[in-house]
């Protein structure tokens, strides 16, 4: 089914159920957002990626946290689903902003235990190694746009993972990236320790000749 929604492209991925702190500034993104406001509350955040917009995500808008006196805003959303851009139209007929036609991505939630366990383990050591967190805390129902946040993905890995239409194939994904990572992960903490005693004194005992 295709919806007309106001968009607002942006070299940055946000998955369903994540939240993003806004700054509105330009004109054209003060118009949207007012014009949101006095809708549905939601719009389109379809990642720039090289010269094209293709995927992205509809984003709610949970808080206006603030708007100062030139009509800038600072705003609170959240990542709600999935979609393609079939049809962009830059600007929209009497606005600022762009406007497009867009598709929603059916998304299949067919995630598997063990897929599940692993990422839980994964996560665990990524943060254990990077020293962010010592005893690490969980929920049971993992998937994967929920811990993606934590895997250390480059912008372009981020958007490869928002364009996978299924659960299993996702954490499939994230698990593939943790492997590769986990040894780099483990050689840096080695090398910060070997740092961290040079700056200690150290007692060596003389050689007895």
């Amino acid at each position: 089914m295709q919806e007309r929604l106001p968009l607002f492209p942006l070299n940055n991925v946000v998955y369903p159920g994540e939240p993003l702190n806004l700054h509105i500034f330009e004109p054209r993104y003060i118009e949207l957002i007012n014009d949101v406001l006095a809708s549905d509350g939601i719009f389109g955040m379809p990642v720039f990626m090289g010269v094209k917009l293709d995927y992205g995500t509809t984003l709610m808008i949970t808080k206006v946290e603030k708007i100062y006196g030139d009509g800038r805003m600072d705003i609170k959303t959240v990542g709600m689903k999935v979609f393609r851009v079939k049809k962009l139209e830059n600007p929209a007929e009497g606005k600022l902003y762009s406007a497009g036609d867009i598709e929603y991505v059916d998304d299949v939630e067919n995630g598997t235990y063990e897929n599940v366990a692993a990422l839980k383990r994964y996560i665990k050591d990524v943060l254990v190694r990077l020293d962010l967190k010592k005893d690490v805390q969980i929920r049971s129902e993992v998937k994967s746009f929920n811990v993606a946040h934590l895997a250390g993905l480059s912008q372009a890995k981020k958007y490869e993972l928002l364009t996978i239409d299924n659960e299993k194939d996702r954490q499939e994904y994230l698990i593939h990236h943790f492997e590769k990572l986990l040894p780099i992960l483990e050689g840096l903490h080695e090398t910060k320790a070997r740092v961290m005693m040079n700056g200690h004194f150290k007692n060596f005992d003389p050689l007895n000749f």
